[in-house]
């Protein structure tokens, strides 16, 4: 959380992606939001998956 906070500060992309093992994600409320996923849900998405997120 903290990580995808530091990089919405720093006005980058609004996908947060953390390096984290578990399958997770989630949005964070505001202007703009932020998506947060890690990277063990993004290996667990078959492709057209993670191509809508």
């Amino acid at each position: 959380l903290l990580a995808a906070r530091a990089d919405d500060e720093a006005g980058e992309h609004p996908l947060a992606v953390l390096d984290d093992d578990r399958a997770d994600a989630y949005a964070l409320p505001g202007r703009p939001g932020r998506i947060v996923v890690t990277a063990g849900m993004l290996r667990a998405l078959p492709a057209p998956e993670r191509a809508a997120l």
